[in-house]
């Protein structure tokens, strides 16, 4: 009888080794890093998996409080949260900035489970933890290419008018100039048609280029799609230096672009805040209808949206397909054709009288890319 217990007790001795040897296997496996305090938050065990994320061994940390670790990233207050909820709870899980022993900083999801005697007591504290830098660098490409133009790398229309958004709260604030500008090509479909969208899209990557080294690191260049672009300056004192700027795009533009030489040119449409518009739609409007009447003149010139006639404003409207200068003219009203041919003495000079005015000469710009320096 007595040999049959102390076989059982062998047995169970036995088993409990195995399930312990089991357990420490599984740990020294486990994919994710894992750490076991004192009450106290002294360090009491770590394995492999910890060594690998933060470059300490299970000799160094043995005996050290988890501190070792901290970034210095974590708001006020995150701490005292974290031990608010693992004393009342038992638990805590979330996400936090550490450091390794290298001293790079990466992002981990953290689980903190409280282990309690038979009394009660807190005894210990499980923490395991996996690094996620590899997600957040995933989540940042997705938020970059959800804000971003693939092809140019600027801002997307998304971002522009959120990024607008916010300048005009600070432009009210400070009571300060903004402005935007609408860019888009003249001679941009030729290229696409003849050499390709390859070749296009060199063209789109140059002109965005170009137009970043035209104005400050605090302005906005985006792509609105197409060959549209827009840019927004801010902080602004005087008007002048807008059309400083613009005259500077036009130049640029008007280079050769590429290795073939193409000559683009653009037209340039631009509203000011606050005198245009207190949103970023009634801006982003009143600069493509001042672009369209721009392009209704002779090719690359800017013209600012307070230079149009009442009835340019509401005859251009944003989005009217107006594919070619002429078009253009007619909507803006900047010649009557059929009038001055009714008007004139001799229909001999009918042509003579309209083209003038198609060119918009004699409309007073004041420079030389048809646009006043306001």
């Amino acid at each position: 009888m007595n040999a049959l217990v102390a076989d059982e007790g062998r047995s169970e001795k036995f088993l409990l080794e195995a399930e312990r040897r089991l357990a420490t296997k599984i740990v020294e496996l486990s994919p994710v890093s894992i750490m076991v305090t004192d009450r106290n938050s002294r360090i009491l065990m770590v394995n492999p998996a910890f060594t690998r994320v933060t470059g300490y061994s299970a000799d160094e940390m043995l005996g050290q409080s988890p501190h070792v670790l901290s970034s210095g990233r974590q708001k006020p207050g995150f701490y005292t949260r974290m031990w608010r909820d693992l004393l009342e709870q038992g638990y805590w899980e979330g996400e936090l900035w550490n450091r390794r022993k290298n001293g790079d900083e990466y992002p981990e999801w953290l689980a903190i489970t409280a282990l309690h005697d038979h009394q009660g007591e807190i005894e210990k504290f499980i923490a395991v933890f996996t690094d996620i830098s590899q997600h957040k660098q995933a989540e940042q490409r997705l938020e970059h290419m959800a804000h971003h133009d693939h092809l140019t790398g600027l801002p997307n229309r998304l971002a522009l008018m959120d990024r607008l958004e916010r300048d005009i709260k600070r432009a009210r604030r400070h009571r300060s100039l903004l402005a935007v500008l609408f860019i888009d090509l003249n001679q941009f479909k030729p290229v696409n048609d003849r050499y390709g969208h390859g070749e296009g899209d060199a063209v789109l990557q140059c002109v965005g280029q170009r137009l970043r080294q035209c104005v400050r690191e605090v302005d906005v260049v985006g792509r609105m799609g197409g060959d549209e672009f827009v840019v927004v300056l801010g902080d602004l004192r005087e008007r002048t230096v807008i059309a400083r700027i613009a005259r500077k795009m036009l130049g640029v533009l008007e280079a050769p672009i590429g290795s073939r030489q193409h000559r683009i040119g653009a037209s340039i449409g631009v509203a000011v805040y606050p005198g245009n518009g207190d949103s970023a739609e009634s801006l982003i409007n009143a600069a493509d209808t001042a672009m369209y009447a721009a392009k209704a003149g002779r090719s690359s010139r800017f013209m600012f949206f307070d230079e149009l006639l009442p009835e340019q404003r509401t005859a251009l409207s944003p989005r009217t397909p107006l594919d070619d200068p002429l078009s253009a003219a007619v909507h803006a009203n900047l010649f009557q054709a059929e009038l001055l041919c009714r008007t004139a003495d001799n229909k001999k000079n009918c042509g003579d009288l309209a083209l003038p005015l198609l060119l918009g000469e004699g409309r007073g710009e004041g420079n030389d890319h048809g646009a006043r320096d306001a």
